[in-house]
């Protein structure tokens, strides 16, 4: 799934802006970012979020009302449901749900969720 997109990394679309790095360190930051993306608790998290994003309806909309960063607290983003920005979008984009970006520069992303069903399934956590 990763490979789906190559600006994909732990944080999200690309890395943290960090305008004071040179563009090798910019390189070795992305190299990282996309390697934590391989590790097993990172592998772990994705598997959780499939089976939670697996209950979520798709629209043929984009939802704009949420981004990626946001639904990932959601989710439940503590404990053993900790999950990376990238890990969730890269779950969201396994289990087929369409997405764009918040907006240019962003690592943040919107899908095309149903928000009555992502309410749904918060309702008891709130």
């Amino acid at each position: 799934m990763i490979a789906k997109e190559p600006r994909l990394t732990d944080f999200g679309l690309g890395i943290y802006s960090m305008s004071k790095l040179s563009p090798e360190e910019k390189e070795a930051e992305f190299e990282k970012e996309r390697a934590a993306m391989y590790r097993p608790e990172a592998e772990a998290a994705f598997e959780k979020a499939c089976e939670f994003l697996a209950q979520v309806d798709k629209t043929e909309s984009i939802n704009t009302k949420r981004s990626s960063y946001g639904l990932k607290h959601t989710y439940g983003n503590k404990g053993e449901n900790y999950i990376t920005n990238g890990m969730f979008i890269a779950a969201a984009i396994h289990c087929g749900f369409k997405w764009k970006e918040t907006h240019s520069g962003s690592p943040n992303v919107s899908f095309n969720m149903s928000e009555k069903s992502i309410k749904s399934l918060t309702k008891d956590r709130d």
